[in-house]
C-alpha cells in the first residue's frame, strides 16, 4: 500500500500542514485535494502522487492562511519514484490533544484561534501528519475549559490559574448570590491574604468607594475598600468587590462578605464613603460602632452637580 492510500483509506479528507484539505479527483497517478474553505474562495490545492510525493498547488492558501513558501516540484530531480517515497505520516492525534489541553488552561485570555497558531506551528507545519483540523482544535479549547472552570462564566475566577495571585496564595474570596426583587443577585470579591490582615486592626480607618467605569458587562459597579496603613501612611487598597446593582441590600451583603473573609475580626474606628444614603445605611448597619464621615471630593462633587442641575453658572463655582 502506498502511502497516499495509508493517508486516506476510505476518507475524503486530509490534513496538510495545518489545514484540512478534501478530496477532489483522483486518478490512477494521484489524488487531488483542495482546500475544505474552497467555498470562501480559497484556491490551494496539493497533488498526493502515488509514490507518495506531495506536491503544492496554488500555495498559500487565503482562508487567514499562513504564507508557505512553495518547494520546487522534485519530479524534475531525476530520481525514481521509489527512492522519493515517504514514511506514513505520523499520527500525533494524541500529542495535539494533550498540548491544547494544557495551552487552553495555561493562557486562559488566549483566544482559541491563538491556541490553534501554536499547535498549528508546533505540529503540523513542517510535513503531513495525522492530527486534528483548526475546528476540532477550537471546540477542544472551549471544552476543556468548560470542564475546568465550569459552565457559568463566574466559576472561571473560583479555580486556578485566575484564583490565585502570583505568590500562589488565594486572591479570590467570595462569590455569593442572593434573590433580588427581580433577579438574582451577585457580589464577587478578591484580595491578597497579607493586604486582608490590615482589617483585622483595632480602631482603623476605611476608606469605602465604588467606580462605574471599569467593570464587566454582567455588574454594575466595583466597590472599594482602603484601610490606612500606619507603616507607609497612606490609604492602602485591598478588596475590590463587583456587585450588580447599588442598594442597601447589595452594599450590606458586600460588607458582610468582606467581614467573613476576615473571620469577622474588624472593628475600625471611623468609614469614610461617598454621600449615598443606600451606602451609609449599610455601613452603620454592619458597624454600629464605627464613626461615620463624609469624603470631602464626594461632598463637593455633590454640590456641582446639584448646582449644575439647578442651572447656576460655572462662575459660581470655587
Amino acid at each position: 500500500m502506498s502511502e497516499a492510500e495509508a493517508i486516506t483509506p476510505f476518507k475524503a479528507t486530509i490534513h496538510w500542514k495545518g489545514f484540512q484539505l478534501t478530496k477532489y479527483h483522483g486518478s490512477n497517478k494521484k489524488t487531488t485535494y483542495q482546500c475544505s474553505y474552497y467555498r470562501r474562495g480559497c484556491k490551494a490545492k496539493i497533488d498526493v502522487m502515488t509514490d507518495g510525493r506531495v506536491l503544492e498547488i496554488r500555495f498559500p492558501h487565503s482562508c487567514n492562511g499562513e504564507v508557505i513558501v512553495i518547494s520546487s516540484d522534485d519530479s524534475s530531480s531525476g530520481e525514481s519514484p521509489l527512492a522519493s517515497r515517504r514514511p506514513p505520516p505520523q499520527d500525533v492525534t494524541q500529542q495535539i490533544d494533550d498540548e491544547t489541553d494544557a495551552l487552553a488552561l495555561q493562557q486562559v485570555a488566549a483566544p482559541p484561534s491563538q491556541i490553534w497558531d501554536q499547535v498549528r506551528e508546533q505540529f503540523t507545519i513542517n510535513e503531513m501528519k495525522r492530527g486534528l483540523s483548526r475546528d476540532q482544535v477550537i471546540s477542544r479549547v472551549y471544552r476543556a475549559r468548560r470542564v475546568h472552570f465550569g459552565g457559568s462564566v463566574h466559576g472561571h475566577v473560583e479555580v486556578p490559574p485566575l484564583s490565585q495571585a502570583r505568590d500562589g496564595s488565594n486572591f479570590f474570596q467570595f462569590n455569593y448570590s442572593y434573590a433580588g426583587e427581580t433577579r438574582a443577585e451577585r457580589v464577587v470579591g478578591w484580595g491578597h491574604p497579607v493586604l486582608i490582615r490590615l482589617l483585622t486592626y483595632a480602631d482603623v480607618s476605611l476608606f469605602v468607594d465604588g467606580t462605574f467605569y471599569c467593570v464587566p458587562s454582567a455588574f454594575y459597579q466595583c466597590v472599594i475598600m482602603m484601610v490606612y496603613d500606619r507603616g507607609s501612611r497612606c490609604y492602602v487598597p485591598v478588596m475590590w468587590v463587583l456587585n450588580t446593582c447599588k442598594t442597601e441590600w447589595i452594599y450590606w451583603h458586600v460588607l458582610h462578605c468582606v467581614q467573613v473573609a476576615t473571620c469577622m475580626n474588624m472593628s475600625p474606628g471611623t468609614i469614610s464613603c461617598d454621600f449615598e444614603q443606600a451606602l451609609i445605611n449599610a455601613v452603620g448597619d454592619q458597624f454600629p460602632d464605627s464613626t461615620i464621615t463624609g469624603c470631602l471630593f464626594h461632598f463637593k462633587q455633590a454640590i456641582r452637580r446639584r448646582m449644575i442641575k439647578l442651572h447656576i453658572s460655572t462662575d459660581k463655582f470655587r
